[in-house]
């Protein structure tokens, strides 16, 4: 998107006079690439680390009960390049 200036366009129409006139993507770019990483790593065998977590609850049968912790969960994974 940065390429097609899409950056610009979002500057002028919602009035970021303030912003830098080209993003810095590198953290961006980082945590993609890790997940990629990631992702390559889980279909060979053994290759991860991988950790279990019980969540007990009142409400585990409804999916999105706990769905902010599971979100959670998952960010923490990717972080730290393990599976949950």
């Amino acid at each position: 998107l940065v390429k097609q200036d899409i950056h610009t366009i979002l500057k002028k129409r919602l009035g970021l006079d303030d912003m830098f006139p080209t993003p810095d993507l590198i953290k961006w770019e980082t945590l993609a690439h890790s997940l990629d990483r990631l992702q390559e790593n889980k279909d060979v065998q053994g290759s991860i680390q991988q950790v279990s977590i019980a969540i007990v609850g009142k409400y585990n049968g409804l999916s999105d009960s706990y769905l902010s912790v599971t979100k959670a969960l998952t960010h923490s994974a990717i972080h730290l390049q393990v599976d949950v």
